[in-house]
């Protein structure tokens, strides 16, 4: 899949992804606690999606601390600003996910009101970040991006890059497959109706840590701490299930029968009712890495 492709897979499920984004968010929370933003005075996050706790890291982060965010996605791009600058404008206090197609398309990266916090929001590769100087920041936060690139040791290579001597990175990935149930009951239901013969490519869950840690290791950070975390999902049915959809999923039921889709439905259905029956949420687990780059 080409870059172009890729933006325009990304750019049409960012409305999708920023409506669920608050369920994986609770592991940017972890990161961000473990990192201790309030001590940085210069944070990128990286891949950030909708930007669900930039308004939490604007209230936590020093006033003079740079806050820079980034997505693969423009429309994710457009979404995390129209956000920002809801929260920072509105006269009423209140969701700021409720936005107009209007609001996201007009957004300006450029704002005053942004440069009067030191925040700023751009589109970017995470595997080529050409745009920023050797040594530019203190801390690097990436939340559930790194299992879905292609090189994330090359995105390990550009964070130890841009990071400052001293200066602290945190990422996470899927963890195991068998603890994952909010996001694997969907390709299950792909494989057993027939849409989807096998997996495609190589797993994006990890069943170790030591795959992370090995990488961080290979690109020369130290003071390495990993773990996994378990976060429960508010996918009650099948409706909810289909709101994080990933893109590959929606382009496969796009060009499926109906009669398949039908199925796949009903298996789907059939999985979720089985789940109920244990009396617990449907879980994403995932590994947390938090490293240095050595002075």
């Amino acid at each position: 899949m080409n870059i172009e492709y890729l933006q325009k897979l990304w750019d049409s499920f960012s409305h999708r992804y920023t409506a669920a984004q608050k369920n994986p968010s609770v592991f940017c929370f972890t990161l961000l606690n473990m990192l201790r933003i309030e001590d940085s005075d210069s944070i990128i996050d990286a891949g950030c999606g909708g930007g669900h706790l930039h308004q939490y890291i604007v209230e936590k982060k020093n006033p003079y601390a740079r806050f820079v965010a980034f997505d693969f996605s423009n429309q994710m791009v457009k979404i995390t600003a129209a956000r920002m600058h809801k929260y920072l404008t509105q006269q009423q206090k209140g969701s700021i996910d409720q936005l107009t197609q209007e609001e996201i398309d007009n957004v300006n990266l450029n704002s005053e009101i942004f440069n009067q916090i030191n925040y700023s929001i751009q589109q970017a590769n995470i595997q080529e970040l050409n745009q920023f100087q050797d040594n530019t920041f203190d801390t690097y936060l990436s939340n559930l991006v790194f299992h879905l690139i292609p090189n994330p040791q090359q995105a390990m290579a550009e964070a130890y890059r841009i990071l400052r001597p001293g200066g602290r990175l945190g990422i996470t990935v899927w963890g195991s497959k068998n603890n994952s149930k909010a996001l694997t009951i969907l390709q299950e239901a792909l494989i057993r109706s027939g849409i989807l013969e096998k997996p495609q490519g190589p797993s994006k869950f990890l069943e170790s840590t030591q795959p992370v840690i090995e990488m961080a290791q290979l690109q020369g950070f130290t003071n390495i701490y990993c773990w996994t975390q378990q976060g429960p999902f508010d996918n009650f049915s099948l409706e909810d299930l289909a709101k994080f959809s990933n893109p590959e999923v929606l382009e496969l039921l796009k060009n499926a029968p109906p009669e398949k889709v039908q199925q796949f439905e009903n298996i789907a259905s059939e999985i979720l009712n089985q789940e109920k029956l244990k009396y617990q949420p449907l879980f994403l687990e995932c590994i947390l890495l938090i490293a240095t780059k050595p002075k």
